[in-house]
């Protein structure tokens, strides 16, 4: 894509200050989420406390007590980690690049060009990398969807930008870890998630509202992360630290 392209291509996603700003805002939503959901022990299964209330003797080797985080009694399950370490890794390069555009990138190829830019997308495979680990349970699956995103962010910082490519290969990383979900047998799961990104898609690609399309469609994908979370929650990987939580919990319930 020469200069010239490049320069169409972003004057039709130009937008005010103030929709950028709120393009910075409304990527906070998913991240906040996933931090208050890890913390704040909400990953833990009702269903397996109450398989461990009757138990009388429960081990308290591997629970945890902090004060600022009471209802996190153990240590969260890999998988539930990977989907809060991934979304919130990847929010605060787009947040910042946003709001470069709303006070000093000009409309044009320099915004396209700009570092911030490319960390921003360049994150979005980092993410996605960790959000395949977090649906699949798997080392393996996570190695060769990192050696994919590391090419994918090399390319982000070639001097000559491709911006439809990139979105082909930021597309790509979504079809890789959703993949594992659907090969779980979790159809329900999987449509929902899909019907998100679709719809976001819609929102990124068609620009229906004018400028405030790019805060809509952050909005609807932080309809995302609850799903993934229950995804992680859900894995063989997790079932161990699960258990482990659970009893705690009950632990814990019994110490009040």
């Amino acid at each position: 894509m020469g200069e010239g392209d490049l320069n169409k291509h972003m004057e039709k996603r130009s937008m005010t200050p103030t929709q950028e700003r709120w393009n910075a805002i409304t990527i906070l939503p998913g991240p906040v989420f996933c931090i208050y959901y890890t913390f704040a022990g909400l990953w833990i299964s009702q269903d397996l406390k109450n398989q461990f209330h009757d138990v009388e003797i429960i081990h308290d080797s591997r629970c945890i007590q902090w004060e600022w985080f009471p209802n996190l009694v153990a240590i969260p399950p890999a998988p539930i980690l990977a989907v809060m370490i991934g979304i919130t890794l990847h929010a605060p390069f787009s947040f910042l690049y946003h709001w470069k555009c709303a006070s000093i990138l000009p409309p044009g190829i320099r915004r396209t060009t700009h570092w911030s830019r490319r960390m921003d997308h360049s994150m979005i495979h980092v993410a996605s990398t960790f959000l395949s680990f977090a649906t699949s349970g798997s080392w393996d699956y996570f190695i060769v969807n990192a050696l994919f995103s590391a090419d994918c962010i090399y390319r982000q910082f070639k001097k000559k930008v491709r911006p439809h490519v990139n979105q082909i290969r930021i597309g790509l990383s979504l079809v890789a870890y959703s993949l594992p979900i659907l090969k779980r047998g979790e159809f329900s799961v999987f449509f929902k998630c899909w019907t998100i990104l679709f719809t976001a898609g819609y929102f990124f690609v068609r620009y229906p509202v004018g400028g405030w399309s790019h805060s809509v469609f952050h909005i609807i994908l932080a309809f995302m992360p609850p799903y993934l979370m229950q995804v992680a929650s859900t894995l063989p990987t997790s079932r161990e630290y699960m258990e482990v939580a659970a009893q705690c919990a009950v632990l814990a319930e019994r110490a009040m």
